[in-house]
Order: structure tokens, then sequence, then C-alpha cells
């Protein structure tokens, strides 16, 4: 269901990212999000494999963010629903492993040549929460917290596989030096100065981005017509 169907301006949503994409996404599709970035513990369990890990940090990130008091100007009348969106990206190189956000020059280094001349997948983990605020014991419009867990959630995995052409060395370190490589999982950003490398790509370009946004808005889209069913 697309948003022209389905409007989705105007629904509260809050997005548990600062990621300047994924924000960049939901405006350009007629969503203001309340941003909130959610600061949780990344670490994985073991036993996890990598489409179950980005969905265990999305939703980690989501209940997290959920569960954070409103701040002046998100008054919500009570009992009104809000949804929460959070999202993890991760690059896996099969034969390697999963490559995160670099955290040095050597890092980024690593991975991009690792990368250079073959493909590898970009996962996407989405969890999307309803919830329900109730009025705090207090009363304040700026203090109300969810009432007990979200009334509904749907957590997903979406993947899209990147194919990078024979790039130089020379490509690697100026692309270094421009320093947008240390917040991006992989050390690239298939919209930045890196895309002029890509040679094609096998699914949702919006994965690749940080957020698989025709899936997302359909997940949306669906619990928001469920909420308004129940509401009435």
């Amino acid at each position: 269901m697309s948003a022209r169907g389905f409007p989705l301006a105007g629904i509260p949503v809050v997005l548990a990212s600062g990621s300047p994409r994924r924000i960049e996404m939901m405006r350009a599709h007629g969503i203001e999000p309340i941003v909130r970035p959610a600061d949780v513990d990344e670490s994985i369990p073991e036993n996890l494999n990598v489409r179950q890990a980005v969905m265990y940090l999305a939703l980690k990130k989501a209940l997290a963010s959920a569960g954070e008091p409103l701040a002046s100007g998100e008054e919500l009348s009570s009992g009104e629903p809000r949804f929460v969106v959070a999202a993890d990206t991760v690059v896996y190189k099969e034969g390697i492993g999963i490559f995160g956000k670099p955290a040095s020059r050597e890092e980024a280094r690593r991975m991009l040549e690792a990368l250079r001349a073959s493909d590898h997948v970009v996962l996407t983990g989405v969890a999307i929460l309803r919830v329900v605020f109730a009025d705090s014991a207090h009363g304040s419009d700026h203090a109300r917290n969810p009432s007990g867990e979200p009334v509904s959630k749907r957590v997903f995995c979406d993947e899209t596989r990147v194919f990078f052409k024979d790039y130089s060395q020379s490509d690697i370190e100026d692309y270094i030096a421009s320093g947008e490589p240390f917040d991006k999982s992989g050390g690239y950003a298939v919209q930045g100065g890196f895309g002029v490398h890509v040679d094609r790509v096998e699914g949702d370009v919006s994965t690749v981005m940080g957020l698989p946004w025709e899936r997302t808005e359909r997940e949306l889209a669906a619990m928001i017509a469920a909420a308004r069913s129940v509401c009435g």
C-alpha cells in the first residue's frame, strides 16, 4: 500500500535514528518524523545469524526510543497511538563476515579493498511499534510514557546485493580523505561520493541507504489502518 493510496502525512512517527538519509527518506514521502536516536548497546548475541542480528538491533532501538518520555512540543491526546520506526544496517561479505562502520582510516581501507571488483549484501532490519500513550500520574502533557508493552509490532529484514567495479587504490584513498566512510556501514554510501563505483544493484536501493522504504511504508500503512479500525 503506497502513500498515494493511504496518506501518511501528519501521522505521529518517532524515528529512532539520527541518520540524515533516513530522515530525508521520510520527509520525501510526506512524514515529518520526531527524531529520537536510540542509545543502546549494539552487541549481538552469538547465536544470531546476520538477518536475525539486524532485526534484533532494530527492535532494541525501537523499544528504547518508545520508552522515552515525550518532550516539549510532542503532545498527544491520551490514548492516541504513535508509531516508532527503527532500523539497523550492515554490510555482509561472504567469506569475511559483517562490516560495520569503520573506526579508523585503516579499517575503512580494508573494507573498501575487500569490496572491490566483487559483490556483497546489504541488510537492513526494521522494527515498527505502535504505542498508545497514557497521561502520567502528574498529568503533564510533556511527561507521558507508553502504557505497558507496545500494542503491536512488526519486525522484518530486507536485503540488497551490490556489485562494485574494479576501482583503483587512489579512488579508495581519495574517498577516505573525504571523511565520508566513517559513519557508513561498510565504509561507503551508495548515494554519496562512492556511488560512481557501483556497477549494479539487485534489490531495493533504499535498503542500502538504511531504510527499505517500499516495505516500511507498506507495513506502517497496514499498522495505521489496523489502529484506525480498532479506534473506530
